[in-house]
């Protein structure tokens, strides 16, 4: 017996060693699980973010690309309701100036999209839809036949559905350019080096 306590003692001369040496792998296999865990949150985090500010952009860009397709329908209009503005000699010069105007901001607006163009553009539509309102109130004869009737409609439509993709565009900038310079996701912004889009107002 004392030959077997001897041999014990020889391989495990000392039992809390053995103790201590299992409690630090132990703790060393729970700071690498916690580690792991904390690394996949943040890269999901960090997977989500990107994926936010990614549809976000798309969105942008869709939207001023629906802003885009609607201004060159409008472009498009222009010419037949000049045409049909000139060939009722009683209606006031002013619409047709005011389409000659509104053809130029929307051709600005087309080349170079920014918020001063897209609103100036907007702004020259709806003058040409004030006057041609002016002129159904005091003369409603007048572009009253069919065809004017439809090409005024038509210009109509895609007004507003220009202003409501602008209104659309003014929200989404507003919701990127926040999230750039909000933290967290601003920390994410910087990593992948986003920058800020230009204010829409």
């Amino acid at each position: 017996m004392l030959y077997i306590s001897g041999q014990l003692n020889t391989i495990c001369p000392h039992p809390q060693f053995i103790s201590l040496y299992f409690y630090a792998i132990m703790l060393i296999m729970w700071g690498i699980i916690i580690s792991v865990l904390i690394f996949s949150l943040l890269a999901s985090y960090i997977g989500v973010v990107r994926h936010t500010f990614k549809q976000l952009k798309n969105r942008i860009q869709s939207t001023l690309q629906e802003i885009s397709n609607q201004l060159k329908k409008q472009a498009d209009l222009i010419p037949e309701l000049d045409e049909a503005v000139k060939n009722s000699s009683q209606l006031s010069s002013d619409i047709s100036s005011a389409l000659s105007r509104s053809s130029a901001a929307i051709e600005t607006a087309l080349a170079s999209p920014t918020d001063d163009h897209i609103t100036a553009a907007i702004t020259s539509i709806g003058e040409v839809l004030s006057g041609i309102r002016s002129v159904g109130e005091s003369s409603p004869q007048l572009l009253s036949d069919a065809d004017s009737q439809e090409l005024i409609k038509q210009f109509e439509v895609t007004a507003d559905k220009t202003a409501l993709s602008r209104h659309l565009l003014i929200d989404l900038v507003a919701q990127y350019n926040k999230a750039i310079i909000t933290a967290p996701s601003s920390i994410v912004a910087a990593i992948f080096n986003l920058k800020p889009e230009e204010s829409f107002t």
